[in-house]
């Protein structure tokens, strides 16, 4: 599962949310609820592969560590 959130997350180049992860996943041909991507999430966010955004009305938004290194070095 992690594997697939990790690969979904650097496909899109741009940050999701849980919804929009488990979506993918399941388009994959995987299942997937939002409340193991969660804590799917949770554990590749602890690990440092994945970090954590707040979008517009305070949503989760996840995106991968190489890729906001390079958002960031655009700014």
């Amino acid at each position: 599962m992690e594997r697939h959130i990790l690969e979904n997350l650097s496909k899109t180049r741009s940050p999701m949310n849980i919804s929009q992860i488990t979506r993918a996943i399941r388009a994959e041909g995987g299942t997937a609820s939002r409340r193991i991507v969660g804590k799917k999430l949770a554990s590749v966010e602890s690990s440092g592969l994945v970090k954590m955004l707040t979008g517009k009305k305070g949503e989760k938004l996840y995106l991968r560590k190489f890729l906001a290194k390079e958002l960031n070095s655009r700014v």
